[in-house]
């Protein structure tokens, strides 16, 4: 009888020690599979966004600029696609951008120290990419990297030259320039780079009427600024029609009575 109820309780201690171990390991498997996994910071949630994020990334560096993170200011100086409003409600790592008085403003309520505060953060790349696709009839989720990352570098790329023209036909003209009478200047253009015309040779001048002060002077200075004037002829038969005639300044030209206008320069011949 003795030994029965030693082994009774033999089973008994058995059991319990099973039990106990079995829900120890229940209760450590449940918190292993409950645990979050790590949240990113300065990348998106999505493997689409993951690929956007890398692919600008990757342009930037091509472009010589090293950076941690994407900010607003950043992609709008080197991605001439993106406009300040795709950034519009975008949240930073601290703070966030807002559009105001139709210019891209970032606020951050607190004293920012670290530069990298101010790049998007997860959740503000999301809504950039969102902002951006709806803007420009692009469906993000459904193009590649590299269609969403062009379409942003829109206007970007150089027009490369017709490869049906020989090399031997393209000229690189000096890049000196020729000062016009109205003060503006032209350069060389065209396949013999001759100067372009200046805006007072291919448009017409403007009259200038002579002023009172003008047509009372009793003296010039003598100075050669040459004008072109409208000298009204009188005739005994019948009506004239005025004559152009060249004068050394406009003082002189408005010293005579028949002269009422002129234009800046000699007349033409």
């Amino acid at each position: 009888m003795l030994k029965t109820q030693r082994f009774v309780v033999a089973c008994l201690v058995l059991a319990t020690g099973v039990g106990i171990g079995f829900l120890f390991a229940m209760l450590f498997t449940f918190e292993v599979a409950t645990v979050p996994p790590p949240a990113f910071i300065t990348t998106s949630t999505s493997q689409k966004q993951d690929e956007v994020y890398t692919a600008l990334k990757t342009a930037l560096d091509e472009k010589g600029v090293s950076t941690v993170g994407l900010s607003p200011y950043l992609l709008l100086e080197h991605f001439p696609g993106i406009e300040e409003k795709d950034f519009d409600g975008v949240e930073a790592i601290i703070g966030h951008y807002k559009i105001v008085d139709n210019t891209l403003t970032y606020k951050s309520g607190e004293a920012v120290a670290d530069a990298a505060a101010t790049d998007m953060s997860a959740a503000g790349f999301a809504l950039f990419l969102k902002n951006f696709g709806q803007r420009v009839n692009l469906e993000v989720s459904q193009s590649t990297a590299a269609d969403v990352v062009g379409q942003m570098s829109e206007g970007q790329e150089a027009v490369a030259p017709d490869t049906e023209t020989s090399s031997d036909e393209f000229m690189a003209c000096t890049m000196d320039a020729k000062q016009c009478p109205d003060g503006s200047y032209v350069g060389r253009s065209g396949p013999d780079c001759a100067f372009a015309a200046c805006p007072s040779d291919t448009a017409p001048k403007a009259a200038i009427r002579c002023t009172p002060e003008q047509k009372q002077a009793e003296a010039c200075i003598e100075i050669y600024q040459p004008v072109c004037a409208t000298v009204q002829i009188q005739c005994i038969t019948t009506p004239c029609e005025p004559i152009q005639k060249t004068y050394g300044n406009s003082c002189e030209a408005c010293g005579e009575s028949s002269v009422t206008e002129y234009t800046a320069g000699e007349c033409k011949q």
